[in-house]
């Protein structure tokens, strides 16, 4: 009897077993498919190494940037708030896995009860109580112990597990996109600083230029040859040059102002000696993208989790209808006496177990019905994230060819106004012009300067947003 009762909870317990496998999510991330190039002409190898360690801004061999970036690394609110929630996320993982322990607690309780008076007397038997020799009837029981408890549903707690690590996964990945974005931010930041301080000083001696050349009309004027339009012409290009100065300061403060933000230091002037114009952004473009540097940026991560995530809320909605185990017990000691609650006598244990379950239940069912459709937005989400990213990648690339090219063009540009400057300047030396036109050309030299670095600065921030969109450096970690 007792060995066809053993085979009978074997074969049951089988059954349960292989109903939960069902119940097990499918982790199988969708293969995804890549164009072999980008628009530009790069092209994409498979697997290979991703650029999540790369230090990237290194390749401009600018040690004060390199400094910025690590003290933003080291200092920046943002990530200490993103590190809190993975803590947080951590210990919820922590705690998802405990429940496969059991539990212990501590209970202690009396009952008191007695009869009320009555004209009835006992007889017999009952005459010899001492509980009811008064008549009332009065009793009490004191209780304390300890309280082991064990509750499980195998699929539940499985699938809780799972929920709880891709839940950490994503904060992970959250972490690793604030990283790419400060370390872009920085980046740009510094580059924007030293740009606006080239443009800075190419308008003081812009407005050198034109002081000059009003002063020389102003002469002629004085003189009868030139009339008045001509002087309140250059007098409105100053005004203008100087508005346009008096921008370029207020830039310049509020970028070291958000450095110093970045860097999680109150507000200070930041000093720099970097030439913009020194910076050469081709040396850094890869000439192959590797497949796996899609993969491998953090919102590709965390789509990945996600889908993780909503593929175990699936499976943890349907364990609802997985039976659960309790076992609840009592170790500890009774007695009639409060005095002798603890005493060798009074021991006392109980215990009771139970499984439970669910047969019909409609709203579990409509939960499981949200969690799928979770799911498939998730699974959507993914092949967005796919699409998304190489999209992105093609158009930073495409975006770093034409701001090269533009580049290109205003570096010639800049040269004619240079040949131009000269030819009048040689005129002017031998007669043939006056200051003025030598001015002028002056002038037009300084404007196509500011042009330039107006597109050297395109060009560099093209750069930034090329190595965010490979998602680089989020791995890297700076020296202490």
């Amino acid at each position: 009897m007792i060995h066809k009762f053993s085979r009978c909870t074997l074969n049951a317990a089988l059954i349960l077993m292989l109903s939960g496998c069902s119940l097990l999510p499918n982790e199988r991330v969708p293969e995804y498919n890549v164009p072999s190039a980008t628009r530009n002409g790069t092209i994409v190898t498979e697997g290979g190494s991703d650029f999540a360690a790369d230090p990237w801004w290194k390749g401009l061999d600018d040690p004060q940037l390199d400094r910025i970036v690590d003290n933003v690394l080291t200092s920046n609110k943002d990530l200490d708030i993103a590190l809190a929630n993975i803590a947080k996320a951590r210990s919820q993982l922590k705690a998802a896995q405990y429940a496969w322990l059991p539990t212990l607690g501590i209970q202690a309780g009396g009952v008191g009860a007695g009869g009320i008076e009555t004209s009835y007397q006992p007889r017999g038997g009952l005459s010899q109580s001492s509980a009811l020799q008064n008549g009332l009837g009065n009793f009490s029981v004191a209780y304390a112990g300890f309280t082991p408890e064990y509750s499980l549903n195998i699929f539940e707690t499985i699938n809780q597990t799972k929920v709880a690590q891709a839940s950490l996964d994503m904060q992970q990945s959250a972490y690793y996109a604030a990283r790419v974005t400060l370390i872009g931010q920085a980046t740009a930041g510094y580059l924007n600083l030293i740009i606006a301080r080239r443009n800075l000083a190419l308008q003081e001696h812009l407005i050198e230029l034109f002081k000059k050349n009003k002063a020389a009309t102003f002469v002629r004027y004085s003189s009868g040859s030139a009339d008045g339009v001509a002087v309140a012409q250059l007098e409105g290009r100053l005004r203008q040059a100087n508005t346009k100065r008096n921008q370029y300061i207020e830039e310049i403060s509020a970028l070291e102002n958000a450095l110093s933000v970045l860097m999680g230091k109150h507000v200070a002037p930041l000093e720099t000696v970097r030439n913009p114009m020194d910076v050469d952004p081709n040396l850094l473009i890869p000439k192959e993208l590797p497949s796996s540097a899609l993969r491998s940026r953090p919102d590709m991560q965390m789509a990945e989790a996600n889908l993780r995530k909503t593929g175990a809320q699936v499976s943890l909605a349907n364990a609802a209808f997985f039976p659960t185990i309790s076992i609840t017990s009592l170790l500890g000691g009774a007695s009639m006496m409060l005095s002798n609650l603890f005493s060798s006598s009074g021991g006392v244990w109980m215990a009771s177990g139970s499984i439970t379950g669910n047969v019909f239940n409609p709203q579990k069912y409509a939960a499981i019905a949200s969690a799928k459709e979770d799911e498939k937005a998730a699974y959507a989400n993914y092949e967005k994230a796919v699409i998304s990213a190489f999209a992105d990648v093609d158009n930073q690339l495409t975006g770093m060819q034409f701001a090269n090219t533009n580049y290109e063009e205003w570096v010639e540009f800049s040269r004619a106004q240079h040949r131009e400057s000269q030819i009048s300047l040689a005129r002017y030396r031998s007669g043939m012009a006056d200051i003025r036109t030598k001015l002028e050309a002056e002038i037009k030299v300084a404007e196509s300067d500011l042009s330039l670095n107006t597109a050297k600065q395109h060009q560099l921030s093209q750069l930034v947003s090329l190595f965010q969109s490979f998602g680089s450096g989020y791995e890297y970690q700076p020296r202490k």
